[in-house]
């Protein structure tokens, strides 16, 4: 049997036991060494199966926890299972379909997740079919996926852009000449192309003067990729804005290593942390810290903890405290859901015809508990 059907088989006997109510909501799902080792084949083959899983909605993956079924799995399959019972002359796609397409660079549960959830049930709400793709960083892909649910007949296009020094040509060439277009999360500066998105400047902002109320005075904003990118831009503008409205505060910023930490001796995923342990290491002064992703305000506690340094963590979008040993941080959270919800409807307005350009700032909320 080849790898390929052998990972389809792996994927198809895990969603029949969710169909059929063998594994429910919330129950844990067998690792992807469990796996690899009951179906005789490569730990590779068997983690292609888990991602199928996780893109159709079906599980969701924390890394040191493990994979769980979702809670709309069930939902999700009925409503397969509805669709596939449909004419049958008209599920193959068409150029007449009512159909758009969404285009996302990455998406975990700290981030992106919630925004498909929110895109995917407006678009059950509209009646429109939906195209996915995620491009994983390659502008490349991201071309090719967008002139691939063009050519599918997509009447639109909601786009995550990828992170990079330079815009998509296709994307800027697409906007030039009308085609529906919304972004999400990261605007196109200075290309009337509307985007939904949080005000990450104001939220930064918000967020900076919170911690600043502790009364320390230098404070590290943490990022591990270039401040450049739109969304980052922002968080780092509102951060400086803040500091320096503070004589006798000091602002710093450092760049976090991450790395997957996987072993091959043990052929299994731990947390590697080393390079939070090299940042505050370099930055003994300084004992509050911005940090730019969840994840990296979670690699900043543990190695806080293993120096039993006392430190003041702030951040965006925290999933939830028992991914952190109970540890909750003060951080803003933004709300996925309204920014799929708003990015659908405002594509659909434009494919009717309607003009939409600038930018639509969904509401956050600041937690502090």
């Amino acid at each position: 049997m080849s790898k390929e059907l052998r990972y389809e088989k792996i994927y198809s006997d895990l969603k029949g036991k969710i169909k059929s109510g063998e594994l429910k909501p919330g129950d844990k799902l067998p690792s992807e060494l469990e796996l690899a080792e009951e179906y005789g084949v490569s730990r590779i083959t068997s983690k292609k199966a888990m991602e199928i899983l996780t893109q159709e909605g079906l599980a969701t993956r924390t890394r040191g926890r493990g994979s769980y079924v979702t809670e709309d799995a069930k939902d999700i399959l009925e409503n397969a299972t509805a669709f596939s019972h449909e004419k049958q002359k008209d599920i193959s796609f068409s150029k007449n379909a009512n159909m758009i397409g969404v285009i996302v660079d990455t998406f975990s549960e700290d981030f992106g997740s919630e925004m498909l959830r929110g895109i995917e049930r407006e678009c059950h709400r509209q009646n429109l079919r939906l195209l996915f793709g995620c491009t994983y960083g390659s502008i490349e892909s991201e071309n090719d996926t967008v002139r691939q649910f063009i050519e599918l007949g997509a009447k639109g296009i909601i786009v995550m852009c990828v992170h990079g020094e330079v815009y998509n040509n296709t994307l800027l060439e697409l906007g030039l000449k009308g085609y529906p277009l919304v972004l999400v999360d990261r605007p196109m500066k200075g290309i009337p192309i509307p985007c939904v998105k949080t005000d990450n400047y104001k939220a930064a902002y918000e967020l900076t003067n919170k911690l600043l109320k502790n009364g320390d005075d230098r404070i590290c904003f943490v990022t591990h990729a270039d401040v450049e990118m739109p969304t980052l831009a922002e968080r780092y503008d509102g951060f400086t804005a803040a500091v320096m409205e503070h004589d006798n505060v000091s602002g710093t910023i450092a760049h976090i290593e991450m790395q997957d930490g996987y072993s091959e001796n043990t052929r299994e995923f731990k947390v590697d942390y080393s390079g939070a342990l090299k940042l505050l290491k370099a930055h003994k002064d300084c004992n509050t810290f911005l940090a730019t992703e969840y994840k990296i305000a979670v690699l900043l506690n543990m190695a806080a903890n293993e120096l039993k340094r006392d430190i003041a963590i702030a951040t965006f979008d925290e999933i939830a405290a028992f991914y952190n040993g109970g540890k909750t941080f003060l951080h803003i959270r933004q709300d996925e859901n309204r920014i799929g919800i708003e990015a659908v409807q405002m594509l659909s307005s434009i494919i009717k015809g309607e003009k939409k350009q600038g930018i639509v700032n969904v509401p956050y909320k600041l937690i502090d508990e």
